[in-house]
């Protein structure tokens, strides 16, 4: 994820040139092929890893199945609303083409929370780490959490220079991993 987060980022103006006049979707196709074989390699070079190191009581089992289905439909839920073709990445390859044509996505979960995916991420990793007791699944977490705020910061930047203003102040209504629990309730009722 650390490898592929700079890799991505830091050498953005090439991919630009790369994917320049190539369809969105084949991005998305990149990405997830991309993250498919990161995760292949590992589990045929770290095999060892795999296996469990701790004894996870049945409780901690079932917290982390509940965690892990509830992350799920949070994170369908708002991959369902922002769109698979519109992460930060492809925005940034083809901002000349996303500035005009999508608005920044502010509603749904994204009114708690700037970034419900990368949240869940984590919930789900963790909840991994609980059903399966592995130290690969406790290091994955860990290495996930570690590059998230940097690869965050390059992603705000890029939607900061897409959105300007109402980006920034987004930023200063919403959390950007942890929900305000209260905010949630207050908003609910002022529905009511």
């Amino acid at each position: 994820m650390i490898f592929y987060s700079y890799l991505i980022y830091v050498l953005i103006n090439f991919w630009k040139k790369f994917w320049r006049g190539k369809p969105k979707f084949l991005l998305s196709i990149f990405q997830i092929a991309f993250y498919s074989i990161f995760y292949i390699f590992f589990a045929i070079f770290f095999t060892e890893l795999f296996h469990p190191q701790l004894k996870i009581t049945l409780a901690f089992k079932i917290l982390g199945i509940l965690f892990l289905a509830i992350s799920l439909i949070i994170q369908f839920k708002a991959m369902k609303k922002m769109n698979l073709l519109r992460t930060t990445f492809v925005c940034a390859i083809y901002r000349h083409q996303t500035k005009k044509t999508t608005p920044l996505v502010n509603s749904g979960i994204y009114k708690f929370v700037r970034n419900p995916m990368y949240t869940t991420d984590v919930i789900i990793l963790i909840s991994v780490f609980l059903i399966t007791g592995t130290y690969f699944s406790a290091f994955l977490a860990i290495l996930y959490i570690i590059q998230l705020y940097p690869f965050v910061k390059l992603e705000e930047k890029e939607l900061m220079e897409s959105y300007g203003e109402s980006y920034l102040r987004y930023c200063k209504e919403t959390p950007r991993f942890i929900p305000n629990i209260s905010n949630i309730f207050s908003r609910r009722k002022k529905k009511e």
